[in-house]
């Protein structure tokens, strides 16, 4: 790796190491009916996204075929829909894209996974006590 891309590639990982653990620290906060619409946020826009022909879950499954282009091509895609979401106070679609996004960047930064699952560690453990709610959204 270039040393440009290098020093890129740590400023990147830096600021997404941050956001992740801002996140962490969010979720650990929040009580567990919080924490499952946030689950139902993210399973909502993984439905919609698909149905628009953009299948972000296969951004995540290295068995899927996708190239690493196609993959990172989510990547600002999700930054900018985050930040629309919460220009417009759309907080509970803003926490779902942040599930996506951590989860991209636990797949593109290896150095990042140990943290994507603690977070689907906090996160799932906690909905399953109160699966109620994410029937809902099905």
């Amino acid at each position: 790796m270039s040393w440009m891309k290098r020093k890129v590639y740590n400023w990147a990982l830096k600021n997404a190491t941050k956001d992740l653990n801002s996140t962490l620290l969010i979720l650990k906060g929040q009580d567990d009916i919080e924490v499952a619409m946030i689950v139902a946020s993210a399973l909502t826009l993984r439905i919609n996204l698909r149905r628009g022909g953009q299948p972000l879950d296969d951004a995540l499954d290295p068995g899927s075929g996708m190239s690493e282009m196609e993959r990172d091509f989510y990547l600002p895609q999700l930054i900018k829909m985050h930040n629309v979401f919460v220009k417009e106070d759309m907080l509970a679609s803003a926490a779902g894209v942040k599930v996506w996004l951590h989860s991209l960047r636990a797949m593109i930064y290896p150095e990042l996974r140990v943290l994507g699952r603690e977070m689907w560690g906090a996160t799932i453990s906690r909905v399953r006590r109160c699966r109620g709610v994410l029937l809902c959204c099905q």
